[in-house]
Formats: C-alpha cells, sequence, structure tokens
C-alpha cells in the first residue's frame, strides 16, 4: 500500500473509534454515479470540518488491495443493495494538497504531486509503462490492474 495509490484503510481505522459518527452517506451517492455519464461528484465541506475523515473513509471503502468489510459493517451504507458491489474494488488516487506545498509553496506544487506520483507509482507497479504525463500515467495503471480509478 502506497501513500498516494491505493493507501489501503488503515488511516480510517485510526480515525474510527467508539464515538465516530457516521457519515457514510456520500458512499451510497458516489455509488449511484459510478459508470453513470455524469458521474463527477464533489463532498464539499467548510474548513475543520471532517474533509480529512471524509477522503479517509472514502479510500478504505473504495480502495483495492484491503478488504475493509468490517469497518462499514454497521454503517448506514451497509443497508444499501450495493453495498459490497463497489466495497474494495478500485484504485484509489489519494492527494492531500497541503502534503506536497511544504517549504517549497506552491510554485513547486505541481511538479513536487507529479514526482511523487509517478516515483510510487513505479515502486507500486514495477511493471508500468513509462509514462510523459500524469493522465497516461493513471491509464497505463488502470489498463495494468484491470481496475477503475478513483480520485479523491
Amino acid at each position: 500500500m502506497g501513500l498516494y495509490i491505493n493507501l489501503g484503510d488503515e488511516n480510517f481505522r485510526q480515525l474510527r473509534n467508539d464515538v465516530f459518527v457516521d457519515k457514510s452517506g456520500p458512499i451510497g451517492v458516489i455509488n449511484k454515479t459510478i459508470d453513470k455519464s455524469n458521474r463527477l461528484s464533489c463532498i464539499s465541506r467548510p474548513r475543520r470540518f471532517g474533509k480529512s475523515y471524509a477522503a479517509a473513509m472514502l479510500a478504505s471503502y473504495y480502495c483495492t488491495g484491503c478488504d475493509s468489510s468490517g469497518l462499514f459493517d454497521d454503517f448506514e451504507i451497509a443497508k444499501s443493495p450495493d453495498y459490497r458491489k463497489h466495497m474494495n474494488q478500485y484504485n484509489v488516487l489519494y492527494l492531500d494538497i497541503t502534503g506536497f506545498i511544504g517549504s517549497k509553496g506552491l510554485t513547486k506544487l505541481l511538479d513536487t504531486m507529479e514526482k511523487a506520483l509517478f516515483k510510487e507509482a513505479q515502486k507500486e507497479y514495477p511493471k508500468l509503462s513509462a509514462a510523459d504525463s500524469v493522465d497516461a500515467l493513471l491509464t497505463s495503471i488502470v489498463e495494468l490492474t484491470g481496475h477503475n480509478l478513483l480520485l479523491l
């Protein structure tokens, strides 16, 4: 499991505790849009209202390479008929922009993100063909793994 590609469910496992409030509603919304022409979803929240928690939850639910069913079986999403259909079935690209800004600031943000993504992709998928752009890289990952890609 990587830092950006298919990071697994460990982040969400650590966030979930006895007082965690079920906020699995967006999973049902996204499940309804997968493989549809209008499949883009924007889940926004004000500053300091849990965007990182929501992203960790979504990554845990959709990410290949882990079995997250135990994390969600007691959530509202488990009542949905397509609960298991989409669980752990997608490559997930998880990018927390604040982690890339660092000391280089905004001017080097895209370059830093691109280098980190290419480095991790080569590590996670040694058989990956060379790519000269991020979109070509992501397409290659989908073709190599046979799993669609979700961007968080």
